[in-house]
């Protein structure tokens, strides 16, 4: 992505990422394409851009390319939303991203970079593409084309200005910051992901073109650089690498965000060892140090240690259902279409009602149930979709 730093040092107009030369071409003259991402700069004035020609509407496929050649294009290819309204990338279904990382990049102003995944973002990353926004996208290790096909299922017809990310049940969220900037890294659970880097639910690092803004990324077991980083839910420790880049040295501050799905499942240590100290991050949220400039890839762990008593429990009881420390765990509904549930006693009272979140890992429904058997319910008031499970709280 240093490739970026073209565009603002050359000369003011509009610009192109041309994925077979690896380099920013000027658009100078001719028709722009639909679904290619520009960049337009002008220093030191105001301008204001005219587009003519009919909206875009319909299905349109856009090619992209891998090669090693020119300097090495790693699959990188920049795109655009032509359409005049927003898209939401959650909609492309395989069969529209071919050959391609589910993950999208987007650059902002202040130089940092956003990215999104499988209903995870940081920065501020989400699913949703304003309309004239552009954004990166990567074919796949292994593959020399791949495309993308834009449809208008796709669009969205509210507006939509700003990235926006929810944080899931699934999710912790690590901040770097210094007194002017920060960056945003995240590790999450995920059923059907690995420790190495999944096209499907992880997103790779890219730096922020502002040096001036902290970086901070985590790191797979062969160096991969991840900016949103998931694994299985299982009862193994696992140690992640955190690493940092600061452009000047001084004094940074790591944020840790408060998530109790995560701190009922896993004792999070942060280990620091150049100072030869374990901060125990379910109690003690910040942590602040002195750092050198450059980057560091080897001064920070984090260490995920397993709770056995629930995290046992959880894989153990029909790899779905959990209750501990006064609520019900429910695990792998990311891929189901679930909006409600019910909580029943063995006489057929309710207990408990309401929505549920299926787009993550977990969901957790704050109860307070006493010993004895119960039946969850879970179904959609769009469907006649329901499933029952039974389950015992000890």
């Amino acid at each position: 992505m240093a490739q970026q730093a073209e565009i603002f040092s050359d000369a003011d107009g509009l610009w192109y990422f041309d994925a077979n030369l690896a380099k920013w071409m000027p658009q100078s003259t001719g028709q722009l394409s639909p679904f290619t991402g520009y960049v337009t700069r002008y220093s030191g004035t105001t301008r204001t851009l005219n587009y003519s020609g009919e909206l875009n509407n319909g299905i349109f496929p856009y090619n992209l390319i891998r090669t090693a050649d020119y300097g090495g294009n790693f699959g990188w290819n920049f795109v655009g939303n032509s359409f005049p309204s927003a898209i939401d990338w959650n909609l492309l279904t395989p069969a529209d991203k071919v050959n391609i990382n589910n993950a999208i990049y987007f650059r902002k102003l202040d130089g940092s970079v956003a990215s999104y995944v499988n209903g995870a973002g940081v920065n501020g990353g989400s699913s949703i593409i304003p309309s004239m926004q552009g954004f990166w996208v990567q074919v796949t290790l292994g593959q020399t084309t791949g495309s993308v096909t834009f449809r208008n299922e796709h669009r969205l017809h509210a507006t939509q200005q700003q990235y926006k990310n929810t944080v899931s049940d699934n999710i912790l969220s690590i901040t770097l910051s210094n007194s002017l900037s920060s960056d945003e890294t995240l590790i999450r659970i995920e059923k059907n992901a690995t420790l190495q880097f999944d096209k499907d639910y992880d997103a790779f690092k890219l730096y922020a073109e502002n040096k001036s803004i902290p970086q901070l990324y985590t790191l797979t077991p062969v160096k991969e650089e991840l900016s949103i980083n998931s694994f299985p839910l299982n009862n193994s420790a696992l140690d992640l690498p955190l690493a940092y880049y600061c452009k000047t040295p001084g004094t940074l501050l790591l944020s840790f965000s408060e998530n109790p799905v995560f701190f009922n499942l896993y004792n999070v240590t942060l280990e620091d060892l150049s100072e030869n100290t374990f901060t125990d991050i379910c109690t003690y949220k910040n942590y602040t140090f002195n750092a050198d400039s450059g980057f560091n890839k080897n001064r920070f762990i984090l260490h995920l240690e397993p709770k056995i008593n629930s995290l046992q429990q959880a894989i153990s009881v029909s790899e779905s259902l959990n209750y501990y420390n006064n609520a019900l765990y429910i695990y792998s509904l990311s891929n189901t279409k679930f909006s409600n549930y019910c909580i029943y006693n063995t006489l057929g009272q309710e207990i408990s009602q309401g929505n549920i979140k299926t787009a993550s890992e977990v969901c957790v429904i704050p109860v307070l149930l006493d010993k004895g058997i119960y039946v969850l319910r879970l179904f959609s008031k769009e469907s006649n979709k329901e499933i029952k499970q039974k389950f015992v709280v000890h």
